[in-house]
């Protein structure tokens, strides 16, 4: 066995039971016993749970791509749980994008992987990072990009963004704005 510092009270001639004192779905101490001072003591020590949870999400900007243009990329951790969250985010970039490199001067290649660790406060700490890619020139079709974090705390959370691309002719973008009435 090995001290988590739980902050029990030390004592002797007692007793411990488990069960759940506040119908929260969790259990609960009951420690009864004569502490240090030789006073006899009944403490219930609540277990209000360490939740370990985050929310990830990625967005691209524009939306759709244009062949050839910038794509940003803005990925954000939301920390969930009622503990701070250690975390690995790593974002593995699509194929169909040009190398590059981040604004801290971390280097990129089309399918590659960047990954930042960060801690991430609770309750409801942010965590943003945004990746600027540009496009192939000759790039049709969609663009998958996945984000993963990964806690020492046992959180995992991932999210992707599929990105549409078009093509740029002689400079015009074509768009759809839904239908037109006649």
């Amino acid at each position: 066995f090995s001290d988590i510092s739980a902050g029990l009270t030390g004592v002797d001639q007692s007793s411990v039971a488990w069960g759940d004192y506040d119908n929260d779905g969790d259990l609960d101490i009951l420690l009864t016993g004569r502490n240090a001072s030789n006073t006899s003591i009944a403490k219930v020590y609540r277990n209000d749970g360490c939740l370990s949870a985050l929310n990830v999400t990625k967005h691209a900007n524009p939306s759709p791509a244009l062949a050839g243009s910038p794509l940003t990329y803005t990925i954000r951790v939301t920390n969930t749980g009622d503990v701070d969250q250690y975390a690995a985010i790593t974002d593995t970039l699509p194929f169909g994008i040009v190398p590059g490199q981040t604004p801290g001067g971390t280097a990129f290649l089309p399918g590659g992987q960047i990954t930042w660790t960060a801690l991430i406060t609770a309750p409801g700490g942010i965590w943003v990072e945004t990746v600027v890619v540009t496009v192939e020139t000759d790039h049709t079709g969609p663009l998958t990009n996945v984000v993963q974090a990964k806690t020492e705390e046992g959180a995992t959370t991932t999210a992707w963004c599929i990105s549409t691309v078009e093509e740029a002719i002689g400079g015009l973008v074509a768009t759809n704005d839904g239908p037109t009435s006649a």
